[in-house]
């Protein structure tokens, strides 16, 4: 693994728990808290409720995860990334230039199509200072049209990525956002 950011995965996070608990020692966390809205191009915050209403005819709609960091220790906020990982899984089916979208892996594959599992709200995120002077991290979750409302619990938490491994340098913290 070269730790490019395609690279990481849940697995790569997983394991920065795993070094955290195992084999360091991390003295002093990094505080920070999520919510929901955007930041529009002049790094100025947003916040809005944790929902993403979708209309008749909407049948996609997005909202921002946002990782405000209140206080970085003695870390460099340079180095530390926010991993974004939630609970629910959509599968992409795909083939040629075709592709849809499925509840579950049972109905993709009975299109015939090839199937992947996608863990909707996850990624990764470096650090930058937004214009309110908070460090901040963000994470783009995508909610899709369906016949009922659904809820996504999106967890959260900083990494440092000065050594070899990534560090887990805070807690674990979640938002759940609904989709109607």
């Amino acid at each position: 693994m070269c730790g490019c950011a395609h690279e990481l995965d849940d697995t790569y996070w997983e394991q920065g728990v795993d070094v955290a608990a195992d084999r360091l020692h991390v003295t002093k966390l990094v505080n920070f808290s999520l919510q929901t809205g955007f930041i529009d191009s002049n790094g100025q915050i947003h916040p809005e409720l944790p929902y993403v209403e979708l209309e008749d005819h909407r049948m996609h709609g997005w909202i921002q995860i946002i990782a405000s960091v209140h206080e970085t220790q003695d870390y460099d906020p340079a180095l530390l990334r926010v991993h974004f990982t939630s609970d629910y899984v959509e599968w992409v089916g795909s083939y040629g230039g075709e592709v849809a979208v499925f509840d579950t892996e049972e109905e993709c594959h009975q299109t015939g199509l090839y199937c992947e599992p996608v863990k909707v709200g996850t990624g990764t995120s470096g650090v930058f200072e937004s214009r309110d002077n908070m460090q901040v991290g963000v994470q783009i979750m995508n909610c899709r049209k369906r016949a009922k409302p659904y809820e996504v619990t999106v967890s959260s938490g900083v990494y440092d990525i000065s050594n070899w491994d990534a560090i887990l340098v805070s807690d674990i913290r979640e938002i759940s956002i609904e989709c109607r």
